[in-house]
């Protein structure tokens, strides 16, 4: 195995033993190795505002690509009842089952392995997606599928949405 692979796992397991702080959050994030986690807090700060102020139904919502649950974590803090998370990466799905465990969590967050929507075909009231930032220049390994979008995600991620999301109360 190649060096840089294995300072990779190294780092990996120091974030999941030690686990990543995310300000807005109670507990720590202990993510498997490959799972999303994000660096950077800026974005999720101003999710925490908006959610903060956010005056619609909180009944349910679908968090595409869960990573290591930091919306839907964001989401269940603020009121929304249940959330919906899919991820393609099945160490994402693992971890934060893991992470869950028994908790009233589990009864709140339900996962599912799987493309976009996965196997949620109801009707919500929000969908949250922080999709990949990076055209696909060459093929991709299941690592690098949260970093680099095929041409067919933007297309598949918004015709989900139109069928899933519930019209907007007037």
């Amino acid at each position: 195995m190649p060096f840089p692979q294995i300072q990779g796992l190294n780092s990996a397991w120091q974030w999941y033993k030690n686990g990543i702080t995310i300000p807005m959050l109670r507990n720590k994030l202990h993510p498997y190795y490959g799972t999303y986690f994000p660096t950077r807090f800026d974005h999720l700060e101003l999710f925490d505002r908006w959610l903060k102020y956010y005056e619609g139904a909180k009944k349910t919502a679908i968090d595409v690509g869960i990573g290591s649950g930091v919306l839907s974590l964001q989401m269940i803090k603020h009121g929304f009842q249940k959330v919906f998370g899919t991820d393609i990466n099945p160490n994402a799905i693992i971890g934060l089952t893991e992470y869950m465990g028994e908790t009233k969590l589990s009864r709140k967050i339900d996962l599912d392995l799987g493309y976009l929507f996965g196997k949620f075909e109801k009707q919500t009231e929000l969908i949250v997606f922080n999709p990949p930032w990076l055209r696909e220049s060459h093929n991709v390994d299941n690592l690098e599928e949260a970093i680099y979008y095929n041409e067919n995600l933007f297309p598949d991620f918004f015709e989900g949405a139109k069928q899933r999301l519930l019209p907007k109360e007037s």
